[in-house]
This record gives structure tokens, sequence and C-alpha cells, in this order.
């Protein structure tokens, strides 16, 4: 059974943290975002992917991947895709 994420309960959390440590926790986040997207740019120009480390090229239905929705993996079909890994609901504050 899913359980419901309490909205409620995370924005008093959020609210509670001083500014501080809000910018602190930001500034931290900034700089791991920033890694992780030129660990992703460097393995995109090398060829490879950056989250299971094969080439853009290669398919395994065995081995999902992310890489798949790009044009290199030849072999993905969308039927391919399953599709409870397909998030289907609205999100309430999109």
């Amino acid at each position: 059974m899913n359980q419901q994420p309490n909205y409620k309960n995370f924005n008093e959390y959020l609210n509670s943290l001083p500014p501080e440590e809000l910018q602190t926790r930001n500034e931290e986040e900034l700089i791991e975002t920033a890694k992780d997207f030129e660990e992703f740019k460097n393995a995109l120009v090398d060829g490879v992917c950056s989250f299971c480390g094969y080439l853009l090229s290669h398919f395994s239905e065995s081995k999902p991947c992310f890489h798949w929705l790009l044009d290199e993996a030849k072999g993905f079909k969308a039927k391919k895709t399953p599709p409870s890994n397909i998030r289907t609901e609205k999100l309430p504050y999109a």
C-alpha cells in the first residue's frame, strides 16, 4: 500500500529550521548538483551513461536504464518500459 507523504509535517519541519541552516543546506545541494552535472556532461562526451556506466548504445532488457530514452539505444521500444515505473498520479503541488 502506498503511503501518502505528510506535507504539513514537512512544511512544519522546514519552518522550524533556522535560515542559516537552510542557506547552508541549499549551498551544499548546489555544489553537489554542479558536481553531478559535470560528471553527466563528461560521461556524455565519452558516449557513456553516467548512471549505469554502459555505452549509450547499450541495450539490455535485463538492465533497464534512463539512457534508453536517448536515440542511441536502438533496441528500446516504448512497450518495453515497465508500466509500474511510470508515475501517473497528479502531484498535489503541480
